[in-house]
């Protein structure tokens, strides 16, 4: 049996947030998953509590990365009509006031150690400065 290729999907906006950052990716990787021949992973961002109040709205905040993941689950498989089928890991982050922007905490690529990853937006290139050049020889990367 051959081996199903991997997909990670990185995004730095996630649902409640609701931005084109958040609504693509998602949307993606429930579809990629129904269709495809691959497994696939979504991977965003998992706040502070303090940082979640500047980022998702009217006071939704999650205690737990599995409470974000059943909402996330949830407004995906509302919208689309059927179960979603990925795998959802969340990296840390921060959200910084001053660029107005969620900053990735570290390397977040080693969360997905498979062939292809997936980077959502321009504005992921400055997560992977620094990283990419020691890892590209062993991944693919395709920018969306």
């Amino acid at each position: 049996m051959d081996k199903k290729h991997h997909i990670a999907i990185y995004t730095t906006a996630s649902i409640p947030w609701l931005t084109g950052t958040s609504i693509n990716p998602l949307f993606r990787a429930a579809y990629l998953a129904k269709y495809g021949e691959q497994k696939v992973t979504l991977v965003i961002h998992s706040l502070p509590l303090k940082d979640q109040e500047h980022v998702f709205p009217s006071g939704i905040k999650f205690n737990s990365h599995l409470e974000q993941e059943k909402c996330v689950r949830q407004w995906v498989e509302e919208r689309t009509g059927f179960a979603s089928n990925f795998s959802i890991r969340l990296y840390p982050g921060k959200f910084s006031l001053d660029k107005r922007s969620i900053i990735a905490l570290g390397d977040i690529t080693v969360i997905i150690p498979d062939d292809k990853q997936m980077l959502q937006s321009l504005r992921n290139l400055s997560i992977l400065h620094g990283f990419i050049t020691e890892r590209d020889g062993k991944r693919n990367f395709v920018w969306l």
